[in-house]
């Protein structure tokens, strides 16, 4: 779990000039020093009304590079897929937060009004 923690820090946080309406980018680590390879792609998408930035990230023994360089390109064609799948969820469960946020401000409105 230690490792998935510090791979998300050093994916997102390592591209703080990545512009928030950018489009997806793709960083590949290679962590000699503890044996792991990670292929992450960094993205935005809304969060309750706010861009924010998220890393769908696959994480992988080095032992395995070899075999995986084989199978790049169609792992990241893949990826991309779920990325895109991922924003339009994201993009959905935003829509349903800012439609009850306002229908419960204006119930909230309306049953001021009669009081």
């Amino acid at each position: 779990m230690k490792l998935v923690g510090s791979t998300a820090r050093v994916c997102v946080l390592a591209d703080d000039d990545l512009p928030l309406d950018s489009n997806v980018e793709t960083k590949f680590h290679v962590f000699s020093g503890i044996g792991y390879v990670v292929l992450a792609l960094i993205f935005t998408a809304p969060n309750r009304n706010s861009p924010t930035r998220f890393s769908l990230s696959l994480i992988f023994r080095k032992k395995h590079l070899e075999r995986y360089l084989v199978l790049h390109q169609v792992v990241q064609e893949h990826m991309l897929r779920l990325v895109n799948k991922l924003k339009t969820v994201l993009l959905w469960v935003t829509l349903a937060y800012l439609t009850h946020s306002h229908t419960t401000h204006t119930h909230h409105t309306r049953t001021h009004t009669r009081c």
